[in-house]
């Protein structure tokens, strides 16, 4: 189980739990002629270059609401796809690794610590980027010594920033350092 000493696979991979609004599409984006600006794919693109190595991939697992509907992870990876074409780097290519559970609708963090109990053993560190609260308030309470230490909170009307992105390549190291 997350938090208690446990047993990594050897194909272990680092996750990215990743929400949409207020992080790849900041809030009151309007007149873009694609669906997120370029600048927040580029903090995207740097985290998952900067913390994949050949023995540990780092693969995204979709946390955003958006994950509810097919179209909307179309559309999402159809965009993923366009920058990595025009400006190169992973997600040319990417895929979802995964998506937390289309039919629970609680709190995002309870949500994630779901998906985390389920696939522990395969993840060798692990980050969320989200602007909503995953670590303070009651609601959160239950699962914040599991969070901490994971969490980049985005600003909702900037969305992803490099400098979150350095944030989150920290997080992911700091944690493959630790016994």
């Amino acid at each position: 189980m997350v938090g208690s000493p446990r047993i990594v696979t050897s194909n272990a991979i680092n996750v990215i739990f990743l929400d949409i609004d207020g992080v790849l599409l900041p809030f009151l984006s309007s007149g873009l002629k694609d669906l997120f600006p370029d600048r927040t794919l580029k903090a995207l693109t740097s985290i998952i270059e900067q913390s994949s190595s050949p023995n540990c991939k780092t693969e995204i697992v979709l946390s955003s609401t958006w994950r509810v509907q097919e179209r909307f992870r179309q559309d999402i990876l159809r965009d993923f796809h366009r920058y990595g074409v025009n400006q190169g780097g992973p997600l040319k290519s990417i895929e979802f690794y995964d998506f937390t559970d289309p039919c629970m609708h609680s709190e995002r963090q309870h949500e994630i610590f779901s998906w985390l109990c389920e696939n522990d053993q395969k993840v060798a560190a692990w980050v969320a980027l989200d602007d909503e609260e995953l670590l303070e308030g009651d609601a959160n309470r239950a699962f914040r010594n599991t969070f901490d230490g994971h969490v980049v909170k985005t600003n909702s009307h900037r969305g992803l920033t490099m400098q979150d992105a350095s944030e989150a390549v920290q997080l992911l190291q700091e944690q493959k350092m630790k016994p």
